[in-house]
């Protein structure tokens, strides 16, 4: 399967989204992983000045909400909460700022907290909550770190 397929797959199989609101995610689809690897690709010192002119953290960060704008279930979800794609974008950030541009459980966790209908519903009711945004944060970030690499609930 070709870079782009990969990419701009239909998302079915594997780590499809259910919305079911139990459970861990499971593995991530083919398109999904693509998306996370595209979004983790590493800048080395060498690199860093190209990488960073390239438009390739845009493609893959826009490849990821186009993802999430064809899984019928995350829109769902995206309507009740009535948000945008970049409010979208804007959570993409505050976690890789929190600490979830890591992996686990075979997911890019700043990426899947977005791909996923109970991870999304999370994220976006903590968002709205009272209190120290940068206590909420953390919490939160670390609560998807674990969902993930491990498969706990998420709190209600």
């Amino acid at each position: 399967m070709g870079f782009m397929k990969s990419l701009f797959g239909t998302g079915q199989g594997g780590g499809k989204p259910t919305g079911d609101g139990g459970g861990h995610a499971g593995p991530p689809s083919a398109a999904l992983q693509a998306i996370y690897r595209a979004l983790d690709a590493p800048a080395t010192p060498e690199n860093f000045m190209e990488e960073l002119g390239s438009g390739k953290a845009e493609a893959a960060l826009n490849a990821l909400l186009d993802y999430c704008e064809r899984q019928a279930l995350l829109q769902v979800v995206v309507k009740e909460f009535n948000v945008s794609r970049e409010d979208l974008e804007e959570l993409y950030q505050q976690l890789l700022f929190a600490g979830d541009g890591q992996w686990r459980g075979g997911h890019f966790v700043a990426a899947a907290a977005l791909a996923y209908p109970d991870s999304l519903r999370y994220l976006l009711r903590r968002s709205r909550e009272k209190g120290s945004e940068e206590g909420r944060l953390q919490t939160t970030a670390y609560n998807l770190l674990v969902y993930f690499e491990h498969g706990k609930a998420l709190p209600s």
